[in-house]
């Protein structure tokens, strides 16, 4: 009953893997690499220097594709 009503709040990509402890480690590494775009994005807006916010962007381009990646693999 406890992980019938967990999956209900888990993101749709994550169900796909077959045991309960991938499903929950995968949606938490989700959930955190989508706070950590979130946050930088936030950061690139508000940042006043261009370089700053170039190496900023190259944070950001990296959490994207890990994000793509972990998305692919399931």
């Amino acid at each position: 009953v406890y992980q019938k009503i967990i999956k209900v709040f888990i993101t749709s990509e994550a169900k796909a893997k077959t045991s309960f402890n991938e499903i929950i480690d995968t949606d938490n590494k989700i959930k955190a690499i989508e706070n950590e775009i979130g946050v930088l994005e936030n950061k690139i807006s508000n940042e006043k220097q261009f370089n700053r916010k170039v190496e900023l962007n190259k944070i950001l381009l990296d959490r994207k594709s890990r994000l793509k990646k972990i998305k692919e693999e399931l």
